[in-house]
């Protein structure tokens, strides 16, 4: 995971993309999965590829906490999930994967103030 996160950290994400498939293969508790999600999808962030974050943020694992505070707290989750979703979804993906999302809505977006 440090290698991961030392190349977010030095906006390498070419190399980001290719340790999370290699640790996918391998597998994980929750956490570790979650991080990988996250880092995935920091990746796609970067990449302009929204539609494909926004996915990705809203799979995160609650059980991540804040656990990869170095890469994005809860608060970051919640808010690149969000305004991700809002670019790229179309009304009824929207309703599905981020309104009726009670997971999502109770672990990140009830951490971000009004």
């Amino acid at each position: 995971m440090n290698v991961i996160s030392v190349s977010i950290d030095l906006k390498q994400f070419f190399n980001v993309n290719n340790f999370v498939s290699k640790v996918t293969d391998v597998g994980g508790d929750d956490a570790v999965l979650a991080k990988l999600k996250v880092a995935s999808a920091m990746a796609d962030l970067y990449d302009q590829q929204y539609h494909s974050a926004a996915t990705k943020f809203l799979e995160v694992n609650p059980i991540l906490g804040n656990q990869f505070n170095t890469v994005a707290s809860a608060e970051d989750i919640a808010i690149y999930a969000s305004i991700c979703a809002l670019a790229t979804f179309d009304r009824a993906e929207l309703r599905t994967r981020l309104v009726d999302n009670k997971s999502f809505i109770n672990s990140y977006l009830s951490l971000v103030p009004d």
